[in-house]
Formats: C-alpha cells, sequence, structure tokens
C-alpha cells in the first residue's frame, strides 16, 4: 500500500506497538527512542533538525502521538507518561486505516468552514500546515521576550544573559 498523508503518520502504529509491549504506557523520550528504533530510522535521518531546532523525527513521533491521543488511542489524562486507552489495548491499527483515522481527526480538530466535504488531499493538508507554520512565527514576532523569560524561565533583568540576538537569524 502506497504511503498517503503527512510522513509522520507512519509512527503511528510503531507507537501503538511499542506501548503494547511496554505494559500500555511509558515515558515519552523512553517510547520515542523505543519507536525509533523500531523504524530503523538511519543516524543521517536522526541528524535533521527543524527551522526552531528541534530533531525532525523526534518532532514527527510526537505529531503521530498527538493524533492517536486525538483519535482516543492515547491517554491524554497521564501527564509526562504516554498509555493505551482501554480501547486502543484490544484494538489493530492496520495501515490502510491511519490516514483516514488522521483525516477524521483534523475534520473534527478544525472548524467545520475550513474543510470543504472533509476530502482534503495530502497537497492540501500540506499546505494548510504551511500557513499554520507561518501563523505561528508570525504570532512569535510580537512576542514580547521581556515577559516570556521572566515568566517562563525565571529570568529577571538582573540575572538574564544580556546578549542582544536576532529572534530568526540568531545572530547577536
Amino acid at each position: 500500500m502506497e504511503n498517503i498523508g503527512p510522513e509522520f503518520l507512519r509512527f503511528a502504529i510503531p507507537i501503538i506497538e511499542v506501548l503494547k509491549e511496554n505494559n500500555y504506557e511509558g515515558r515519552p523520550k523512553d517510547i520515542t527512542d523505543l519507536v525509533i528504533k523500531r523504524c530503523n530510522i538511519s543516524e543521517d535521518d536522526l541528524g535533521e533538525k527543524l527551522i526552531h531546532g528541534g530533531n525532525r523525527i523526534k518532532n514527527q513521533v510526537h505529531w503521530a502521538r498527538f493524533y492517536l491521543m486525538k483519535a482516543g488511542y492515547i491517554d491524554a489524562n497521564k501527564k509526562g507518561i504516554w498509555a493505551l486507552t482501554e480501547h486502543a489495548k484490544d484494538t489493530i491499527l492496520r495501515p490502510e486505516e491511519v490516514y483516514p483515522l488522521f483525516k477524521d481527526v483534523r475534520k473534527n480538530w478544525q472548524k467545520k468552514s475550513d474543510i470543504e466535504n472533509g476530502d482534503e488531499t495530502p497537497e492540501e493538508i500540506e499546505e494548510t500546515s504551511k500557513t499554520e507554520v507561518i501563523n505561528f512565527h508570525e504570532f512569535f514576532k510580537s512576542v514580547d521576550i521581556d515577559k516570556y523569560l521572566n515568566h517562563k524561565l525565571n529570568y529577571s533583568p538582573k540575572n538574564r544573559p544580556q546578549a542582544k540576538v536576532d529572534f530568526y537569524s540568531g545572530k547577536e
């Protein structure tokens, strides 16, 4: 069967399989590492970074987990733990079910006005995702960095590093 949809969908079934092999739950890092090992991801692929510096493969595993959670396969109530729901423990997710699962989650997750009959092609989904990323970057252009650092990192003007860095280029 030909792979359709976002690349991260390739990790949906391995996540479920790894969780089943590990008493139906585990820490995100442990499960992610086991999924990567199971999928025989190359060192080159593991070295790929996203624009913000995060690991591309690990990001994809987390996106797959997100969609599984939205579809009712992973319990969202356990903080810091990925755990299968009772439904998922007794279910076998087949490859031909992964893309429809993704489409159903997107359909229920987005505003109905953003979806035309739920028949988006992978290309349309990819274009929508690009727009969402652009909107994410636009949001961060408006963030007050001082407030963010004070609130999230417990930096005050007295103990915060003083280098001025361009947020997008990383240049001082």
